[in-house]
């Protein structure tokens, strides 16, 4: 792959919000309705309220906290939580939030008492990986971490040597198993179950998931007029049971009869290959030039983010919901004859609950006028950050990663922090002069407690991506 807010409010309140009907119906619909995290803890020391996303299809919501402490404010589609009567408590609620359709889902709310209403401190460790891995994991980087922050892996720039770092003894470690051992790792689930690209024994670069040591290969599917040649296993649930990736695809299509390669996302779920992107929604013979292929997708596969290809070459970002592709830049193809300005573009990122995606585009195809975006798949809106050339990574609160392309730096966005995420580290208690502050994160837990990217080390024959990962406790 390509590197590419509680404050203390004054009043208690107990809030509740909806849009225009309240009533509850037996789903007809089969509405969802999910929140963004899950679990908050509060403390007087906190300087800001605490946000929380809700993602769902219903035609209204409502949230309730289940005590009077607790205040809930409405922020367009989510919603900010803060300790409403300014108590120094150690205490517990929750907050249900409740589609007009019926489903609902909860936020468990823990506030610490503190002693010091300051933020609690916490310690910054960079693990950087040893000498002797470097050797084989040169020019490399850190691709995904788990939910659960237990584990990331990545893979070097050649795409043939994957690693996995495990937080329980802070090693890394090469992953074995394939032909001659090559192989990439692309994403890592809770129990430590790998999935990426292996060669097999016909040395051929397959999709599959490592566990225990052993590669197995996931299935691939013909298409019409194609025959399946590789592929990548991109994307894991926390539960190791949705994958997504892509395969390609060869075909003798063009006028000079010569074979060429196509890609097309696909989804596996408990390792049986899912035909829904297929039809009408991604038929093969409507893949042009190199084809669709995957970069991000939310856990449950439903929403998928990467690249649409045009027959000119052109490249637009775009993203499947439920298998209805939409290309956010680059709408229509270029005519050769008028402009040779080939656009550029993907979606690097999509937050695991598939609210978000993230990315860029480049008109003139050669980044000069490069600027990057967010895409709120709930609402339809996009949001262009012209002082980033390049977003890697977004999480499911709408925390953001990229980086500032005029200096190289990392940046960060999140509720209550903007800017170089050198500056976000020494904030947390990294010291200033620490080695290895990654340029560019492309993955981490959703509370940013383990962050996995890369930073650069300049050598006589150029600059070379070195992988990093940043522990916050």
């Amino acid at each position: 792959m390509k590197k590419f807010t509680v404050c203390v409010l004054a009043l208690a309140a107990l809030v509740g919000f909806a849009s225009c009907d309240d009533d509850k119906t037996e789903n007809p619909a089969n509405v969802t309705i999910s929140v963004a995290p899950q679990t908050l803890t509060l403390s007087l020391a906190d300087s800001s309220p605490k946000k929380v996303v809700v993602t769902t299809d219903a035609s209204s919501w409502t949230a309730v906290p289940d005590n009077e402490w607790v205040k809930v404010e409405r922020v367009g589609g989510d919603f900010n939580v803060s300790i409403a009567d300014g108590l120094n408590e150690d205490r517990t609620t929750k907050i249900v939030v409740t589609a007009a359709e019926g489903p609902t889902a909860e936020v468990a709310v823990t506030q610490v008492k503190t002693d010091d209403p300051t933020p609690p401190e916490t310690t910054v460790r960079i693990y950087l990986m040893p000498e002797d891995l470097l050797n084989e994991i040169f020019d490399g980087q850190i691709s995904g971490v788990s939910s659960n922050g237990a584990y990331a892996v990545g893979h070097n720039s050649d795409y043939d040597k994957g690693f996995i770092w495990t937080k329980a003894t802070g090693q890394y470690a090469l992953i074995t198993g394939s032909t001659d051992d090559d192989c990439a790792a692309y994403a890592v689930s809770d129990d430590g179950t790998v999935v990426g690209t292996f060669k097999d024994s016909n040395k051929k670069m397959v999709p599959g998931y490592w566990k225990n040591g052993t590669w197995t290969a996931l299935p691939m599917l013909d298409g019409v007029g194609f025959y399946v040649d590789n592929g990548a296993a991109v994307t894991v649930s926390p539960d190791g049971g949705t994958i997504t990736g892509y395969i390609n695809m060869m075909s003798y299509r063009d006028e000079l009869q010569k074979e060429v390669e196509v890609s097309r996302p696909v989804v596996w779920v408990n390792g049986v290959i899912q035909d829904n992107l297929s039809g009408d929604a991604l038929p093969d013979a409507n893949l042009q030039q190199s084809g669709y292929w995957v970069w991000g997708a939310s856990d449950d596969g439903s929403v998928i983010g990467g690249v649409a290809d045009f027959t000119t070459g052109t490249r637009s970002p775009a993203v499947w919901v439920n298998g209805t592709m939409t290309r956010l830049y680059g709408k229509e193809d270029i005519d050769p004859t008028v402009s040779q300005d080939f656009f550029d573009g993907m979606v690097s990122g999509v937050s695991r609950n598939g609210r978000y995606a993230v990315g860029y585009f480049s008109q003139a195809g050669d980044y000069s006028d490069a600027f990057s975006f967010v895409y709120d798949t709930q609402s339809g809106t996009l949001e262009e950050i012209t002082e980033w050339g390049a977003l890697s990574a977004v999480l499911d609160d709408g925390t953001i990663f990229g980086m500032d392309m005029q200096f190289g730096n990392g940046v960060i966005r999140t509720a209550d922090f903007e800017g170089m995420l050198k500056d976000y580290l020494v904030e947390r208690g990294l010291d200033v002069s620490a080695e290895g502050i990654p340029a560019l994160i492309s993955a981490s837990t959703a509370d940013c407690s383990v962050m996995g990217g890369y930073f650069i080390e300049v050598y006589d024959f150029g600059p070379v991506s070195t992988p990093t990962l940043v522990v916050i406790e």
